[in-house]
């Protein structure tokens, strides 16, 4: 699985980098680096709460 659809971004604007993109992703090595659902949704957790640690000391970047 990939992440970036996973997160809500799409290539279909950018068809050069989309190809590119999914030429990457059948390669064996790259797709050997793919996290599992479980270890995405731990990643995107984390994400979450350093997210919300900035926005709550007011750094907005």
């Amino acid at each position: 699985m990939s992440f970036l659809p996973m997160l809500g971004v799409s290539l279909t604007n950018y068809p050069k980098l989309n190809d590119w993109f999914e030429r990457l992703m059948q390669r064996e090595a790259w797709r050997k680096t793919e996290l599992s659902t479980e270890d995405f949704e731990k990643f995107k957790r984390v994400l979450v709460k350093l997210r919300r640690r900035q926005m709550s000391r007011g750094n907005n970047a």
